[in-house]
């Protein structure tokens, strides 16, 4: 043995000895034919995963570097794990070394496992999994900078295009195993399918197909599957049913490596719609003993819309949440081996659930055998993929009944589950020369560079591509290149931690959108440096991605007062805000953050997107909405006119942003943020809710409103339901949770077969009676206008099937007693406009009467009619420089000299009402030399003095008051009377009013964010589908209805009393 390990130590010398020579020779033969310089490119050891057999270059790649490239020299370190041999590489010209200290280029495929391994100032090439900030990976991305490493990153090698980069479009990535990983998964699935099939006692052809990394190249593989498949073509496969195997992701190089092995196999392809006849049709039972079935599923195959069961791939790549797979229903009953190579992130529905398999296996539904995700997204696309498995343990099995693993080896029951996530490394041969002869260019163009400037430390990049220069290298020279700037914070925050906590935080802005792609978070930093700023993120979210398939990441910065004064702030955000605009390729958006809210250290997120709400208005329900929306994993921005107002809602919740605009003038900007978010919320006032809507239509984003369905809207409704949006209205207090309340006991009279025969809904927003301590009974928690307007709206209603008409100048007359609840307040009611269209709405056309009303203090409807009488509500009259002139001004403009005579007249010659008038007027200081509103409407003016004089006081709380009294008859003659009643007061938290309108849209907005309303278009809360999730919602506020029902016997029968 020692004379052996002699003889090897001396043919190993000699070998190294000869290369060295030969290298010597070139050497000297270059320098008298060329004048480029020397260059020496090493391959590293591969250290970071003991499976990995993959090598940057072959010995082939490195024959015909030095035979193109005689200055060239290549080191190897020795590994005995490569797929070549250290021979091959020493007869390829390679000189095998421990020390790659001489070496200029320095080629891996992984990274170092020991960040020791780097050497000083040398440039690298590798996968670092760095570029997102990856936490487990900042010490290697710091040892490069203080080693002054220049660092290439495989994963931003980009396939160059000058036409494209100069344009600015996306370059695509010049490595990618996709089909490799097709290939293996293949292999290793036929593999696994046949020792399932085994341990059930079934012996077939797949037993003799060994796992890829056993196969000495894919051609070995190929000619086992061409073994595999002449063996069932003569023997068969000994079954009694097809053999279906689905295969996902259609299109993409991963499908196309299966397939590309699967088609070697004996087989047919079907569809979806095949399926069910192929496993009933029995004369076909010859052709399926003797092939295998493929189904190929594209996305559009796996997932239809919930609405109309279509598929419409921009539609699903912008927002996924309408969308289903159908896979359980109508392709895993059929399915024996489903092999899974779609892309998949949490934005999109799951392929296969535990719920599904579970619900399958119940129902006795167990063909599936084996499931191979080659994706290996953990929890992801097939929810019961819960680990990675490795080379040498690449199955275990698992119990769908009991949803957990039940063994890390392959048995006769529940689903046999294969996940390696290194399956290309499985065919080291194939993969190292397609990764090679993908870098041979780009190595050429890096050692030509190195060549012609061979005292410059690192690859000079000043004559690099696009896709080397400007994307690849992300360290040099001790710095982060201006492309990965923005991983200084994340990686050096603790360092500097005192100086930046020295700053003063000005301003938090977050920013989303395709930010590392088209460079616009570089040009963010810069715009903040040099304005003289300094900045600190405080969150970094990268969604995972696949190659060419990129997502959204967020980036939260604060704004530092360093040099810079804090008067510019707001010339600083507006640079930033038209900086994101120019820069389409971005798509981006900039929020405010409240800045007190920010974390103490960077954190980087690697994590699917969370739903978005974008909320519009910051008016008095917005707090409420925004607190029930925040207590969710929601992102919510808000978008306002006002500054401090947006400030102080949003610096109360975590996730709550905000943003300064007018919607209106910055139609763009609004377009960006509704494209960027899941839903709206619009609280803005109803004429504006047609231009919201139209952008959202414009971008297919969900809108939730709380106001009245407009004839607008309604003009867009049809098509709202071709692009899938929905547009849900009236879900605030009324309207909105008097739909709801009121048509739980519909559909519960309908349900039981009977009929609705009178319908009373009222409601009212009061102070509480201890509140209510003015003439009018009455205080406004904001513009007293509406209800001013409303008091003239014309009304009409059904009363024992009589059509009762009231004109709006006659409505406050039209006031009566409220006895059916609440008689110690002593409540009146209004008829509420037109009553007769919700018997349509309500789907009651049954019905005798059907009312609606607004519910007031006694004696407020009166004393408004006197003031309108006089005047006080007229738009073309102007007021006089103080009040009591403006109301001898009116008395005149009617014939009268005497205020008190003018009154009286106005209370129809009721002089106790006419009394309390003037004492309204006296307490609310209108009777004596009181200044008004200059220049301004009578109505304007007297609105101001309501709002002033009528507001609640600090403490006071206002009350909700809302009562449904709906009578219904049966078959058997049995009558119903049902009551619903809610009272619901203001607290500390908000005033009843803004709680019962913004507890209820946020309700809805985290209830259409569920995906679960099937119908589009434009929607009311008025199905039980979209009312109970929003009333069980609200319910948790404390907002319940109090019901009960009065049964009784009734003499007539029900077709009797609709023949009446």
């Amino acid at each position: 043995m020692a004379i052996l390990s002699f003889h090897r130590l001396g043919y190993n010398l000699l070998r190294r000895i000869t290369a060295q020579t030969k290298w010597s020779f070139r050497r000297s033969m270059t320098s008298a034919m060329t004048t480029s310089s020397p260059v020496t490119v090493g391959i590293l050891r591969e250290t970071y995963d003991p499976w990995e057999r993959r090598c940057p270059l072959t010995p082939h790649h490195v024959r015909e570097l030095l035979q193109k490239r005689p200055h060239v020299r290549v080191l190897v370190q020795p590994c005995q794990r490569r797929v070549f041999s250290q021979e091959d590489y020493e007869q390829a010209g390679a000189i095998l070394t421990n020390d790659l200290s001489e070496a200029d280029l320095i080629l891996g495929v992984k990274r170092p496992a020991d960040v020791g391994l780097l050497l000083p100032e040398k440039t690298f090439m590798f996968f670092s999994h760095t570029i997102k900030g990856q936490p487990e990976n900042m010490p290697l991305l710091k040892a490069c900078l203080e080693e002054h490493v220049q660092l290439m990153d495989y994963e931003r090698l980009l396939d160059d295009n000058a036409g494209k980069a100069a344009h600015g479009d996306k370059l695509k990535r010049l490595v990618s195993f996709g089909r490799f990983a097709g290939l293996a998964g293949a292999i290793d699935t036929l593999h696994g399918l046949g020792r399932r099939l085994l341990t059930e006692g079934q012996s077939t052809a797949f037993l003799s197909c060994p796992p890829a990394i056993l196969c000495d190249d894919l051609e070995q593989a190929q000619e086992r599957f061409h073994q595999i498949g002449q063996k069932i073509k003569t023997q068969g496969l000994h079954r009694e049913e097809p053999l279906v195997v689905t295969v996902t992701g259609k299109g993409g190089t991963v499908h196309g490596g299966v397939m590309e092995m699967l088609d070697l196999l004996p087989h047919k392809v079907v569809s979806v719609e095949d399926l069910p006849v192929l496993f009933e049709t029995e004369s076909s039972k010859t052709a399926q003993q003797h092939n295998v079935y493929l189904l190929p599923m594209a996305t559009g195959d796996a997932f239809k819309r919930s609405d109309d069961g279509s598929f419409n791939r921009k539609d699903f790549q912008k927002d996924p949440s309408h969308y289903h797979s159908i896979m359980a229903d109508k392709v895993i009953p059929y399915t024996n081996t489903l092999i899974n190579c779609a892309y998949w992130d949490a934005r999109f529905p799951r392929l296969l659930t535990k719920d599904d398999m579970r619900r399958l296996y119940n129902d006795g539904q167990k063909r599936l055998r084996m499931v191979s995700d080659i994706s290996c997204d953990v929890g992801g696309s097939i929810e019961f993929l819960e680990r990675s498995t490795s080379i040498d343990k690449p199955f275990f099995q698992y119990d769908p009944l009991m949803e957990s693993e039940t063994s890390d080896t392959i048995g006769p029951s529940g689903i046999t589950i294969l996940g390696v996530d290194i399956l290309p490394t499985e065919l080291p041969l194939e993969s190292s020369q397609h990764f090679g002869n993908k870098l041979m260019g780009v190595l050429g163009e890096l050692i030509d560079a190195k060549s012609k400037n061979p005292d410059i430390v690192g690859i000079p990049t000043h004559n690099l591509s696009h896709g080397v220069a400007n994307s690849a290298i992300t360290t040099a020279n001790g710095r982060l290149t201006t492309n990965y700037r923005y991983l200084h914070q994340l990686m050096n925050r603790a360092e500097h931690s005192d100086q930046e906590e020295s700053y003063q935080p000005l301003l938090a802005l977050r920013f989303e959108g395709h930010l590392f792609d088209s460079g616009v978070i570089n040009q963010v930093l810069d715009t903040i440096e040099e304005s003289g700023y300094g900045v600190h993120m405080d969150e970094f979210v990268i969604p995972k991605t696949r190659p060419n398939n990129p997502i959204k990441s967020s980036i939260v910065l604060t704004i530092l007062d360093k040099k810079a004064h804090e008067d510019h702030i707001d010339d600083l955000e507006a640079d930033l805000q038209n900086l994101i605009a120019k820069v389409p390729l971005a798509d981006a958006t900039m929020t405010r953050v409240d800045h007190k809210k920010r974390e103490k250290a960077a954190k980087a997120i690697d994590g699917p997107p969370v739903p978005k709400a974008l909320v519009l208005g910051s008016g008095f329900v917005a707090r409420a909405a925004l607190e029930s929306l925040a207590r969710s994993k929601v992102q919510v921005t808000l978008v306002s006119n006002d500054p401090t107002e947006a400030a102080s809602l949003a610096s109360a919740f975590d996730n709550v942003d905000y943003v300064v605009f007018d919607v209106q003038s910055d139609q763009d900007r609004l377009s960006r943020l509704i494209r960027n978010s899941s839903v709206v919320l619009s609280l803005l006032p109803a004429p504006i809710h047609p231009f919201v809507a139209n952008v959202c239509l414009a971008e297919r984003t969900h809108l939730v409103t709380s106001s009245y369905e407009s004839d607008e809207l309604r003009s867009m409704g049809n098509r709202m339901k071709e692009v899938g949006m929905i547009c849900l209205n009236e879900v605030g207090l009324d309207p909105g949770l008097d739909h709801m309340s009121a048509m739980k006991i519909v559909d519960n009279v309908h349900l039981r077969g009977g009929a609705i025969v009178s319908f009373s809904s009222v409601c009212g927003g009061l102070p509480s009676p201890e509140a209510a301590d003015n003439p009018f009974g009455y205080k406004f928690s904001w513009s007293p206008r509406g209800v001013l307007r409303a008091s003239g709206f014309p009304a009409r209603f059904l009363l024992d099937n009589e059509l009762i008409e009231v004109q709006g100048n006659d409505l406050l007359n039209n006031a009566r007693p409220f006895v059916e609840g609440w008689p110690e307040m002593g409540l009146e009611v209004l008829p509420n406009r037109d009553s007769l269209k919700y018997a349509e709405i309500y789907g009651i056309p049954e019905t005798r009467t059907i009312f609606r009303g607004t519910l007031r203090y006694g004696g407020f409807s009166t004393l408004m009619a006197i003031l309108r009488n006089m005047g006080l509500m007229d738009e073309d009259f102007t007021v006089k420089e103080s009040w009591y002139p403006t109301l001898l001004a009116l008395s005149n403009r009617r014939g009268f000299e005497q205020l008190e005579d003018f009154v009286v007249a106005c209370a129809q010659e009721n002089t106790k009402e006419a009394s309390r008038a003037l004492q309204a007027l006296r307490w609310l200081d209108m009777l004596k030399e009181t200044p008004t509103t200059p220049n301004s409407s009578v109505v304007d003016a007297f609105c101001d003095v309501l709002a002033n004089r009528l507001a609640y006081k600090e403490g006071e709380r206002d009350m909700v008051v809302m009562h449904h009294n709906i009578e219904a008859i049966f078959e058997d003659g049995t009558t119903e009377s049902h009551v619903s009643s809610l009272r619901y007061h203001g607290s500390e938290n908000g005033s009843a009013m803004s709680q019962t309108v913004g507890y209820t849209a946020a309700a809805a907005v985290k209830f259409v964010l569920s995906d679960t309303i099937q119908d589009r278009g434009l929607l009311l809360p008025i199905k039980q589908q979209i009312y109970q999730p929003i009333l069980d919602a609200v319910s948790k506020h404390g907002i319940r209805f109090e019901e009960s029902v009065l049964r009784s016997p009734q003499h007539k029968p029900l077709h009797a009393e609709q023949h009446a």
